[in-house]
Parts: C-alpha cells; structure tokens; sequence
C-alpha cells in the first residue's frame, strides 16, 4: 500500500515569521559564546542518531535509496563534519595577527571573525541530508542565526530535517521552513546577512538575482558536467568501477557525478566490455532499486527519457524504450544534444573517444567550469600535468570518484 508523502504548503507569512525570530535570537548574542555553538552542534548529532531509523525511512520513500547507503553518503559524512567542527571551533575562531606597516606604529592589527546575522540554508533533494545540514554546520559552528528550508521535492525528508531541528536546537537560533516556490521566492528576496544554497545552476541564477537586489551575500553549491579522462596508460578494470560507481550511485542524481566520459580511442572496445560487466554487477541493470536508489519523481524521469532521444551518438548499454530508466551508456552523441549540453543528473552516461590529451582538454574548456575533473591513468604522467595546468575545475581528482566531498574544510560565515 502506497502511503501519501507529507503535504508542504506556500505558507509565505512563515519566512517573515521564522527571520523576525531569529533575528531577535542574534540580537541576544547568545550564539557568539563557544561554549554555545558546541552544544548545538552536540545536540545536532545526538538528534540524528536518535532519528536514524525514521531518516533512513524517508530517504527511502523519497529516493529509493537503502539504509546502508543513506549511513554511508549522508549520515556518516554529516556527523564527521559535527565532529571536525567541534574539534577545530575553538582554533578557527581565533584572532589572526596582520602585518602593520611600519609607519603606522607603533600599532598591530589583527583579523577578528564575526558571525554574520541570520544566514538563510537552501537544501536539494538528492542528498537531502547532506546539502541542508552540511551548510548548517558551518553556520552554526560560526556563530550564526539561521532558517533552514529542506527541498520540497524530497518531502518525508523534508518533515524530518524540520522534527530534526525543532527537537533538538534553539528555536529562538535555528528555524526550519517548509515550503514550495512562494516560499523560496520570499526566502531570497528577504533580508538576510547571507544565503546557502545548493541547486541547479539555473535556480542559482534566480536565487543571485534575488539577493543581489539587497545586497545579500551567496554562498552557491551547484550542479555541472563533471568530465572523467580515461587515457591509454589508465588501468581500465578500476576505472570502469570507479565510474559506474559515481554515475549511477542515487541513480545518477549526484552533483559531482561523473557526467560524461573523454575515453583514448585505443581503448573503447575494450572499456565498453568492462563498464557493461560492471554495470550488471553492481547495479544488476538497475533494477536492485534498493542499492542504486529511484528517479525522485515523475518530473524528472520525463526529463531524462527525453535526453535519450536526438542525441546522433548509439547506445551502447541499457534500453532507452524502458519504462523504469536503467543505467544507459550514450556512445559519441552530439555535442550540440541536450545530453551534452545540459546536467544529467540521472542514470545516463555518455562517452566520448578523443585521440590527443589536447582534443581532451579543449573539449573540456568549451564548457562551463565543472565541480571535478576526473583522471584514470599515469599518476605521474604529462597528460594528468596537463589537466592539471590547463583545466579549471573546483577539484582535480586521480584515479578516483566523488569521495573528494566528503574532505572537511573550516566555513566562516
């Protein structure tokens, strides 16, 4: 039996309610003693650990996604980044001394870090957990206020963030806010001293327009065509599991999935016959939903079934006529497709032959600046000193997918 998932509504009047609230909150200055933001971050993970059970639920009525999974991508991560935070806060939250010209002394300087105010969190649906409570973290561990809003499109998950807070922090600090447009639309056009979000790029783009108008400051995670090279001194056996791996794990919808693939022509027979093994055996043609996870909605579904069609390349893995999307392997489409222009985020992965690490690298450069660049080969090689050189991307990644991410790094906001 089918369960309904939560009803979220446009309650516009929340957002107003929940920054008055909060902005009251930081005006106590009750979250700028350490010894506060500690406890808060204590008491963060002490929640989800009595939620598991019922998270792990909701990511699986939302996701498809397995316990395991959710523990391993989301769960896990979060807490070790509570735990980084806690350990690193006092550290981070020291003055650092500057230099001062000599004729201005005998004087010093240092650099003191401030809170912000009231910093509004804009959670995704794909890792739910994950992109609304990472950002969270670093806002709390700063000494922020905040109002947080879970994506709608993932709404069991969405209930449980919200009972998360609720239960376990300062309501006067930290409000959560459901909703659906009006709401986000009435989050990023209000005053707040700064936004988190985590998105598509052309939701960034709104949500830069809107805060721009009061001088909100951004803080945007968003989506992108994240290449991988495979040249001809790369291990194929490991790199055809490390792909598969990244690409079709939550079905695709990860933003640093490995989108697309530059392969050696040397070499494509051969990694064609590795990567369809792999396929089956990890992911048994996609139809262990437990493990790979679900499309989230039929919105989204709709929208990848229709990159299968006019892409000029041949698929090579996987029947695009299915009802239930498997993994697909797009051979050579068009670079003009929407396959190739647009994110995937879903269980497609197109591969493209090049000859010369230079027709790799402008093929790269012709698009828009990728979250990763992947690499299968030479550790030591010239052509990963290339990429290196003459890409530019948030990471460079070796012999490896993904797990670049979950790296723990201090967050002043």
């Amino acid at each position: 039996m089918l369960v309904a998932p939560p009803v979220i509504k446009d309650d516009v009047g929340a957002v107003k309610s929940a920054l008055d609230r909060t902005r009251k909150g930081f005006a106590t200055g009750k979250t700028k003693p350490l010894a506060f933001r500690v406890q808060q971050l204590v008491n963060l993970k002490k929640g989800m650990q009595s939620l598991e059970k019922e998270i792990n639920e909701a990511v699986q009525k939302d996701l498809g996604r397995e316990a395991f999974v959710t523990w391993f991508t989301e769960i896990a991560v979060v807490q070790n980044e509570i735990d980084h935070a806690i350990a690193n806060l006092k550290k981070w939250s020291k003055p650092v001394c500057a230099e001062t010209p000599m004729y201005l002394g005998p004087a010093k300087s240092s650099v003191v870090y401030e809170p912000l105010g009231v910093v509004c969190v804009i959670g995704s649906w794909n890792f739910p957990l994950f992109t609304t409570l990472m950002p969270l973290i670093s806002v709390i561990a700063a000494g922020n206020c905040a109002v947080i809003k879970p994506s709608e499109v993932a709404p069991h998950v969405s209930l449980k963030i919200k009972q998360l807070i609720l239960r376990n922090l300062d309501g006067d600090c930290y409000r959560p806010v459901e909703g659906l447009v009006e709401v986000a639309k009435a989050l990023t056009s209000s005053n707040f001293d700064g936004i988190c979000f985590t998105g598509s790029t052309e939701k960034g783009k709104l949500v830069a327009a809107a805060a721009a108008k009061n001088l909100v400051p951004c803080v945007l995670e968003l989506g992108g065509k994240c290449p991988v090279v495979v040249d001809e001194s790369a291990n194929l056996e490991f790199a055809a599991k490390e792909i598969s791996r990244a690409r079709f794990l939550n079905c695709g919808q990860t933003c640093v999935a490995t989108d697309y693939v530059l392969l050696h022509y040397s070499v494509t027979d051969r990694f064609m016959r590795i990567l369809e093994k792999e396929i089956k055996s990890q992911w048994k043609d996609g139809t262990n939903v437990a493990d790979m996870g679900k499309v989230v909605n039929e919105f989204h579904h709709d929208r990848l079934k229709s990159l299968l069609k006019g892409h000029q390349g041949t698929v090579v893995i996987g029947n695009p006529e299915a009802d239930f999307l498997q993994p697909t392997v797009v051979l050579n489409p068009s670079r003009e497709s929407d396959l190739m222009k647009d994110e995937i985020f879903g269980p497609i992965l197109p591969v493209v032959s090049y000859q010369t690490i230079d027709e790799a690298i402008k093929f790269i450069n012709a698009g828009d600046k990728p979250l990763a660049v992947y690499y299968f080969g030479s550790t030591f090689g010239k052509n990963r000193e290339r990429l290196e050189k003459e890409t530019s991307s948030g990471a460079l990644v070796t012999n490896d997918t993904v797990f670049q991410i979950a790296k723990s790094s201090p967050s002043h906001l």
